[in-house]
């Protein structure tokens, strides 16, 4: 029964990430979209056009990223019906350490971005 119950707190967990997961894919693709925005204003000056680029490239790693961990909550699914408790405690703490990692730097990213974004608007 116990064990039962863990994989009921490992799937919930789950399912927030996936939730938090999507609502920074959407997020991403709205700054990507007010970079075009910002690139649009200023097509004259190289060094903006630069920085959106580089931007951009850094959204589309992170956009990789989301989809790669988003696989890889799917498959830790499917393997913990196989799994005994504690191998799913352990995989779901290695998750969990690389989903507040992710966390952690997509703030910085937004902080940057926002930034960026916020200096450049006309």
């Amino acid at each position: 029964m116990e064990e039962n119950n863990w994989l009921i707190v490992a799937h919930k967990q789950k399912q927030e990430w996936q939730k938090k997961l999507d609502f920074y894919q959407d997020e991403l693709l709205i700054l990507r979209k007010e970079l075009f925005i910002t690139s649009e204003a200023h097509p004259d000056l190289p060094s903006v056009l630069e920085h959106v680029q580089e931007y951009r490239s850094i959204i589309k790693k992170k956009l990789d990223h989301i989809d790669e961990f988003k696989f890889k909550l799917m498959m830790s699914d499917k393997q913990m019906e196989v799994m005994d408790a504690s191998g799913t405690e352990k995989q779901l703490h290695e998750l969990e350490i690389e989903f507040n990692s992710f966390e952690q730097k997509m703030t910085e990213l937004k902080g940057h971005l926002r930034r960026f974004i916020s200096r450049n608007m006309k």
